[in-house]
């Protein structure tokens, strides 16, 4: 969430989905602690508007359990769990999040694959697609041959 409304995608993303665009309660805490950013402030906004839904897990044990099988964050244990929960996708940057999708067939997306959707449904032009990976490569922690793709996908 941070890297898109950073590369000033988060709104495009909302407004492009075909279906509900959720967040659990910690990613909110951890995407807004900052409240002074205009990242945080956007998120908060969009989560006041009902664009993000917030959304409450059900299973804690099943949360504590997937945070510490896999080593990942509180943030990253609610956003899994919630998939689990509703049958959804997630949408993180995060290595050890995306192996522990991969381990439990959990669907996941990351940021420049958002951006590369996006321009491809023609909601970005080529000038605003490269502006947004531009920030994209800024912000985020991506590996030289993500990027690579990257590019290679928005020609």
């Amino acid at each position: 969430m941070i890297v898109l409304a950073k590369a000033g995608l988060l709104d495009s993303m909302l407004e492009s989905a075909r279906a509900e665009v959720a967040i659990p309660q910690e990613v909110l805490a951890e995407t807004t602690a900052k409240k002074e950013l205009f990242d945080a402030q956007l998120i908060h906004r969009r989560v006041s508007e009902k664009k993000l839904v917030l959304r409450t897990i059900r299973n804690r044990e099943r949360c504590r359990m997937l945070a510490r099988d896999f080593n990942i964050g509180a943030g990253e244990a609610e956003a899994i769990t919630l998939c689990l929960e509703q049958n959804a996708t997630l949408m993180s940057d995060d290595k050890k999040a995306m192996n522990a999708c991969r381990v439990l067939r959990i669907p996941f997306t990351t940021a420049p694959n958002v951006l590369v959707a996006l321009y491809r449904k023609r909601r970005l032009s080529r000038e605003q697609a490269q502006q947004a990976a531009q920030k994209l490569i800024l912000y985020g922690r991506y590996s030289s041959e993500l990027i690579h793709r990257m590019k290679e996908d928005l020609q």
